[in-house]
């Protein structure tokens, strides 16, 4: 969020992370999860991909109509990455290096909340 539209009193650095597994969303009373998600390796790159979902007229969020959160390893770390996409794929860099896997979860988003979100079955380094 851009500091100027905010109100901030004392040490915006002090605040603690928030977990996003930990974080409520709103969810959609009118669509299902997404289907077919898949995932496939080239290397340390992670191409998520789903099947389109299909919108009724004026349920369009006017964003990014898909979201996936991703914990990733990188540089040795986990890494949370939230991706906002307008299509039906997603890519992620994934390293080899961490002790705790690596793995994702894809909803659909649209003006009256988020679907159910689907786990993403992550490959291994060696697919």
């Amino acid at each position: 969020m851009n500091l100027e539209w905010m109100d901030v009193r004392g040490d915006i650095n002090a605040l603690e992370p928030i977990d996003p597994e930990d974080v409520e969303l709103p969810w959609s009373p009118y669509y299902s999860a997404l289907t077919n998600v898949s995932a496939v390796r080239n290397g340390t790159q992670v191409t998520i991909s789903w099947n389109l979902l299909n919108l009724r007229a004026g349920d369009d969020s006017l964003q990014e109509p898909y979201l996936v959160e991703a914990w990733v390893c990188q540089e040795g770390e986990i890494r949370f990455i939230p991706i906002g996409s307008y299509t039906y794929l997603a890519n992620v860099i994934d390293e080899p290096g961490c002790e705790e896997p690596s793995h994702a979860r894809v909803y659909g988003v649209e003006k009256h909340g988020y679907t159910p979100y689907v786990v993403v079955p992550w490959p291994d380094f060696d697919q």
